[in-house]
């Protein structure tokens, strides 16, 4: 028997070079079955087909050559069956995509009049975990839901598709998904689709040429539906096929766990009914299912789906007689991924049984070095060049882009397929925009899909004109667009946090922004060509600050705390994922402070014409203990790590190497020990990825103490620790590899101030750089003055607060004095550094200070940080008064001023009492000349100004941003105040002079408004805007406005004040001046002045003097490489590139080997194998004729096929592929992507002959 099989695997394999021995450039469809000799997907026996296989054509005999042994013989049917017993898997079909498909049969007794199901387990080299382990499966077709918009509406929205095919509606409603429907891409056989009763959940009915009706979903039992509302279906599964002459098959489904998991397990076909003559059917196919050692989920239809069974055998039998055979999958467990694999198919109608063997990860990290190309490119400062990861030119492979703002120059590091890079040049624009105050990418540097034709592109923010630019990459450079400008009333994106993704379903890049300082929430939409911004939400006001106390909204609405980051910005942690299980992202906020972890879950909007498309509903997950709040002062991960469709928390304690892992369901979060580092390591930087092919995110790091990386992969009980590589062929591990962590890296920021010297008669803008680290206890706090001298613009002077060391440092020029103060924290629990930390002439008229407000019990003091002698400095009480003399003061939200209202050698500050325990509102003047209280007189009374910034009847400062409190020499030779009263339309002006123990105000007219509305006031300044002098004392303030940026001048007479405009047009401009009040603002990248005088935009005066200090200790101590993690080679896993714009070699840690659960090897059943090698579609050209990459994509295919008799005779057939394409773009409002796989497909056969296939 073993002989007569091995005659008939050759026979049937070599009967193909009979017809054509040499292979040629044939074009027949039927090409495999020239090559193998069987038609496309053949099985024996076959009794139908399924998925990737087909019965034989009417007739043929496919194994006539090695059968027809006997002339007596004559009859096909008569003849024996050679493969009788045997389970056999016939040769298998690559295509166009490259993707390996087969059957195996399930051989079933025929039923009535063809009516029978069509079974066959089929694998699919692209396909996932299933039902029958990886990449297997076994189903009768399903209709389902597919997404038009980014999610499922379960609406007239949503489309669908019939085993994977798109469907499209010819006819009925329009206010619903009832209708007839037909294949989009239609075949030979014309299908009819019939959806009625959608409201109730829906019933399909397909009916095909020959009069055959299948019935999908006829029942709940045969649906995937959302639980909380049955009537929402998400796929409908087989029920019933019946012919025109009532002869029927009908399917059952196990429902048993459907209340808690949401999935259906086929359990039963039967089939030989016939619905005229009322026969019952008697034939019948059951599954068995048992429960498998792992499950996986699906968030697809927007609730979550379960599978954790496994097929464990399928009997095939009928009423009378029992069981007749049955088919049993032997499964073993991944060592890669852990999941199941098919290894065997045993039958008790078979006497012989397929196996299968897949590949296996390698788990090497291989070091590949290339050339830098752009390292003879100038660059000052190391953090000025910024670097991108996308796949830009649309090949599938991640290239790596610098932008270099001292050249212009963007360039990249394209992958090549052959391996190895090109550096090529995209563009040369924008050279000198280096800084936020000349351009600003969206946050994180990320690229996206902005135009929706598959490439990743890169935006960016202009500040001079307010535009956004996006450089689209057309496959060879990048064309800078406009997307168009940021109006008016839109907010400061970039001091937001960002959350990517796409909001509306379009299939573009979108964000959802939030800003800590207003607590507003901003949707910033992607409409195709240009960005919208909509404020959906407000909540979470000031939660940085360390004295945050929410309200019912979880705002708080006033703070102390006026630090740039927030005094508390460590304790509060942001995290995205998918906390609820609908597939949609969350945000998750946890304040360690309270404990209270809340989640943002994200839901759709059921009002189709609102323009957001979700609403975010906050929801309180859970408290936290002590012990638990302590775990989030950890590194922190989230993610699926457990694998079951939640979002956790992942944690590492650095000082045991324990993971601990957070697991979230249920609207809560219970924590697990979950894994520890193998001897333990100490790290030095994390990875984040797939680096083993398996489909789940590992975690690992680079161990400076052993020079390895360990790659912790995945699994279901924790992280299975491995070492990827050594430094062996790699960098210098002492110069590129001892790398700090991030929140430890030194951050060279630079900043520009300005500031008068030299008794105001000149103006020094200063470019400057600090340790810009925002992290607890790193970086620097800079302040830029004259802190020593009149006039310090030979020798600019900086101020920095080191707060790792907890001391200040000093700069001078170029000189840096270490410790010049240390018993000061300007960050410090109640202390504000007040005017935003600007120095001021406070004390001393020729010397700069900073002025500082801190409560200490009853007491209000006002200190300056000032200068003591040589490199010293000190701390010295300004004034000082106690809540009896101003009852409950607070400098962001009382009004008060500071100048010169007793002399002209130091100032005083003048506060408002608003809130006296009297009643009566009153002034205090506190300065040198100690306290003494004004009472107001003239056009405004004590009764006017008692509970000035009062909103209703309870006592409060809601109002207090609808005043503008201005000081200034306005018609006498001491300070005067301005209160500007803005709550109306009619804006209100009132002078006050100090005379003696009042303070006279006078109503001025003129009634001019200012260029400020409540959400623009700057708590910062008693004014709300910032503003200056002339040298007359006319107030000058800037506002950037849709048309460009105009100046407003305001001269203040005794008894009236007149407003001057001035139209500068489209130019940036930063709340700066000169000495002469004139603004400083930035025209065609140059800084310059804009002379009120003229009107006109003139050059820089001799007065204005434009200085820079460098930090070359600071730039010592820069870790100048970038880690950033891609596909670099093209083959699906995770590589870790290092590069610096001056290094001379870029160096790539490259992940290795094959993607694991991928077939490697089948046994026929008749004592042959098929041996496979698969290689990433990125390897094979895609560029088409006009060498532009047509597929942004990869995917393993099939380059090589071995087909082995058992007695070693071979053949081996390798595969080629070339212009794979795809298509991308936006379309009707929405992205449009399909993946065509290769046009042009060769088989080079055993003859070296080519047979070419397009």
């Amino acid at each position: 028997m073993k002989i007569f099989l091995r005659s008939i695997f050759i026979l049937a394999i070599l009967s193909v070079f009979s017809c054509n021995p040499l292979g040629g450039n044939g074009k027949n469809k039927n090409w495999w079955w020239l090559f193998f000799g069987l038609p496309s997907g053949a099985g024996f026996p076959s009794s139908g087909s399924g998925p990737g296989s087909a019965p034989a054509p009417e007739g043929s005999d496919l194994f006539s050559i090695s059968t027809n042994y006997s002339s007596a013989l004559e009859d096909p049917e008569s003849k024996a069956d050679p493969l009788a017993g045997a389970l056999f898997v016939a040769p298998p079909e690559p295509n166009h995509f490259g993707g390996i498909g087969f059957s195996v049969p399930i051989v079933l007794p025929p039923g009535r009049s063809g009516v029978e199901p069509k079974l066959s387990l089929s694998y699919s080299s692209t396909g996932g975990d299933g039902w029958v382990g990886v990449g297997w499966s076994l189903g009768l077709g399903a209709i389902t839901r597919s997404e038009e918009y980014g999610a499922l509406y379960y609406d007239s929205r949503d489309s669908f598709r019939w085993n994977g095919s798109a469907l499209v509606k010819v006819s009925g409603s329009s206010v619903n998904e009832n209708g007839l429907y037909r294949l989009e891409i239609a075949n030979e056989e014309s299908i009819i689709f019939k959806l009625s009763n959608i409201e109730n959940g829906g019933i399909w009915e397909v009916l095909d040429s020959s009069g055959t009706k299948s019935f999908f979903g006829d029942s709940s039992s045969s649906r995937i539906y959302n639980p909380s509302l049955p009537s929402q279906t998400y796929s409908w599964y087989l029920s019933k096929t019946e012919d025109r002459n009532g002869n029927f098959l009908q399917v059952d489904y196990d429902t048993s766990e459907y209340a808690e998991k949401r999935n259906l397990y086929l359990k039963e076909i039967r089939y030989t009914g016939n619905s005229g003559t009322g026969l019952s059917a008697r034939q019948y196919v059951r599954f068995h299912s048992k429960r498998r050692d792992d499950f996986y989920v699906s968030t697809a239809p927007g609730f979550l789906m379960k599978m954790d069974k496994i097929l464990d055998r399928i009997e095939v039998g009928w009423d009378g007689g029992g069981k007749l055979w049955d088919y049993t999958p032997v499964y073993d467990i991944s060592s890669d991924s852990g999941r199941p694999i098919l290894r065997k198919i045993v039958s008790s109608r078979h006497s012989t049984s397929p196996e299968f063997e897949y590949q296996s990860s390698s788990r090497i990290l291989s070091w590949r070095n290339a050339v830098n190309q752009a390292s003879i490119e100038p660059e000052d400062n190391p953090d000025s060049t910024q670097y991108f990861e996308g796949d830009f030119n649309g090949d599938g492979i991640s290239d790596l882009l610098f932008f270099n703002p001292k050249s212009g120059n963007w360039k990249a590091a394209e992958g090549r397929k052959e391996g190895g890079y090109n550096f090529k040049t995209y563009g040369n624009r924008y050279q000198g925009y280096s800084g936020p105050e000349r351009i600003r990418f969206f946050k994180g540097n990320v690229s996206g899909d902005f135009n929706g034709d598959g490439r990743s592109d890169i935006a960016f923010f202009l500040p001079e004109t307010r535009d956004f630019v996006v450089a689209e990459h057309d496959g060879r450079t990048f064309q800078f667009r406009s997307y168009g400008r940021l109006m008016i009333g839109a907010p400061d994106i970039f001091r937001m946090e960002w959350f990517p993704g796409d909001y509306d379903g379009n299939g573009l890049s979108d964000s959802v922004l939030y800003d800590e300082p207003t607590g507003q929430w901003t949707l910033m939409l992607n409409l195709g060509g240009r960005f919208e911004f909509l404020r959906f939400a407000k909540k979470f006001q000031n939660v940085f600050r360390s004295d945050y106390s929410p309200n019912g909204n979880l705002d708080s609405p006033s703070t102390f705390d006026s630090s740039k980051a927030g005094k508390d910005r460590d304790k509060v942690h942001f995290l995205i994922g998918d906390y609820n299980g609908d597939g949609r992202t969350d945000i998750s906020l946890f304040d360690s402070r309270s404990g209270k972890w809340l989640v943002g879950e994200n839901h759709r909007n059921a009002n189709r014409n609102d323009p957001i498309f979700f609403q975010m509903q906050w929801k309180l997950y859970k408290t936290f203990t002590a012990p638990e709040q302590a775990l989030f002062s950890q590194d922190r991960f989230s993610g699926d790590f457990n694998g079951d469709g939640f979002s956790d928390f992942l944690i590492f304690n650095r000082s045991n190497g324990e993971w601990t892992l957070g697991e979230t369901g249920n609207g809560t979060i219970q924590f697990r020990i979950w894994s520890r580092t193998p001897q333990f390591k100490s790290i030095t930087r994390w990875l984040q990825g797939d680096f083993n092919g398996d489909g789940r995110s590992d975690i690992g790091f680079f161990s400076m103490s052993d020079g390895k990386f360990w790659i912790g992969e995945s699994t279901l009980d924790g992280f299975r620790y491995k070492i990827y590589s050594d430094m062996s062929y790699g960098p210098d591990a002492d110069r590129v590899m001892k790398t700090p962590l991030p929140k430890d890296e030194v951050r060279l920021q630079s900043e520009v101030s300005h500031f008068q010297v030299a008794g105001g008669s000149k103006t020094v803008l200063l470019n400057f750089q600090f340790d810009g680290n925002l992290n607890p206890a790193r970086g620097e706090l800079p302040f830029a003055g004259c802190f020593t001298t009149d006039d310090c613009s030979a020798s600019p002077e900086l101020l920095l607060y080191d707060r790792k060391a907890g001391v200040f440092d000093f700069k001078r020029g170029g000189s840096l004095f270490s410790n010049v103060f240390s018993s000061f924290n300007p960050e410090g629990s109640g202390i504000s550094a007040l005017f935003g930390g600007r120095p001021g002439r406070f004390t001393n008229s020729s010397k700069d200070e900073i002025l500082f407000f801190k409560k200490q019990g009853s007491a209000n003091l006002f200190f300056v940080l000032k200068h003591s002698s040589g490199n010293s400095f000190t701390t010295s009480n300004f004034v000082s008064f106690n809540d009896a003399d101003v009852t409950r003061f607070d400098p962001q939200n009382s009004g008060y001023v500071v100048d010169h209202f007793e002399n002209n050698s130091s100032q005083s500050v003048l506060i408002l009492d608003d809130q006296s325990a009297s009643g009566n509102a009153r002034f205090l003047l506190s300065g040198s000349g100690g306290n003494r209280f004004l009472s107001p007189s003239g056009d405004l009374s004590s009764s006017d100004l008692n509970d000035l910034f009062q909103a209703g009847t309870s006592e409060n400062r809601n109002n207090r941003k609808s005043f503008s409190f201005f000081s200034g020499k306005f018609t006498s030779s001491l300070a005067q105040i301005a209160i500007v009263d803005r709550r109306t339309s009619v804006t209100k002006w009132y002078l006050g002079t100090i005379s003696g123990t009042q303070i006279v105000f006078k109503r001025l007219t003129g009634d001019v408004s200012l260029p400020l509305g409540a959400g623009d006031f700057d708590s910062s300044n008693p004014a709300g805007i910032e503003f200056s002098l002339t040298n007359d004392s006319e107030i000058v303030c800037g506002k950037v406005l849709d048309n460009g940026t105009s100046f407003f001048k305001y001269k203040i007479g005794a008894t009236s004040v007149l407003k001057s405009v001035y139209n500068a047009g489209v130019v940036g401009f930063s709340n700066r001046f000169e000495n002469n009040g004139n603004p400083l603002v930035v025209s065609g990248g140059d800084d310059k002045v804009f002379d009120l005088a003229t009107g006109r935009i003139v050059a820089l005066p001799g007065s204005v003097l434009e200085k820079t200090l460098d930090r070359p200790d600071l730039l010592s101590q820069v870790y100048v490489f970038q880690w950033i993690q891609g596909d670099y080679n093209g083959d699906g896993l995770t590589d870790v590139g290092i590069f610096h714009l001056k290094e001379p070699t870029w160096y790539f840690a490259l992940s290795t080997g094959s993607v694991p659960d991928v077939i490697a090897k089948v046994k026929n059943g008749i004592g042959g194998t098929y041996d496979f090698v698969f290689e990433n579609s990125t390897k094979f050209d895609n560029t088409g004729g006009d060498e532009i990459p047509d597929l942004p994509t990869n995917f393993r295919v099939c380059t090589r096929l071995t087909l082995e008799d058992g007695f070693s005779n071979r053949i081996i057939k390798n595969f080629e592929y070339k212009n794979g394409f795809s298509f991308s773009a936006f379309v009707n409002g929405k992205k449009e992507t399909d993946f065509f796989g290769f046009s042009d497909f060769v088989v080079n056969d055993v003859y070296g002959g080519k047979t070419y296939y397009s």
